[in-house]
């Protein structure tokens, strides 16, 4: 029920405008800012060693230093730099590529992102 509400506004008349902020603001700054903080809690706070502990004792192998390497520094500065150039690189919401949505579409797109 909760989520046919939530799915009304898209089939309205403005439904294709609420789609296309849903499609330009919801995924891509979470999902980074989500990536880069799993591997800094992993590798920072958790540990690499406990993690590679538990990873043992579920296959029977410690992962070589390869993927130390990776879970500790190479991932979490890609993510950094990937999350930093989008924010640089963030413009306003365009409809149809020509109408630029108001900034309260853009405050609706923000506030989406936010509780993605």
């Amino acid at each position: 029920l909760v989520f046919f509400l939530l799915g009304l506004p898209c089939i309205t008349q403005g439904g294709n405008y609420m789609v296309e902020l849903m499609n330009d603001w919801a995924a891509g700054f979470s999902l980074m800012l989500i990536g880069l903080v799993e591997c800094i809690v992993i590798a920072w706070i958790y540990g690499t060693d406990a993690f590679f502990s538990d990873i043992e004792m579920m296959i029977g192998s410690r992962p070589n230093r390869w993927w130390w390497l990776c879970w500790k520094f190479l991932t979490p500065i890609v993510l950094f730099i990937i999350l930093l150039f989008y924010l640089i690189g963030i413009k306003p919401a365009i409809y149809g590529g020509r109408l630029e949505f108001p900034e309260s579409g853009q405050a609706l797109g923000w506030l989406m992102t936010l509780t993605s």
